[in-house]
């Protein structure tokens, strides 16, 4: 009986725990949002290059010449 009664006391004591952590995962969603912006900036360097492809083709017609 005295074992039943220690179940029920843990069982009120993780409730009291789960909450917590549920408010700090709600707080993290906000900060995923930003990481997806870093990486669009990331693109705008790819198309730096490829105003240098250009310039390659550019050296192709001298050669020919």
């Amino acid at each position: 009986m005295e074992k039943i009664i220690n179940i029920p006391g843990e069982l009120l004591n993780t409730p009291e725990e789960i909450p917590v952590p549920e408010k700090q995962p709600e707080v993290k969603p906000p900060a995923v949002p930003e990481s997806p912006v870093i990486p669009a900036k990331e693109p705008d360097i790819i198309t730096e290059p490829q105003p240098f492809q250009p310039d390659i083709p550019t050296e192709v017609p001298p050669a020919n010449w």
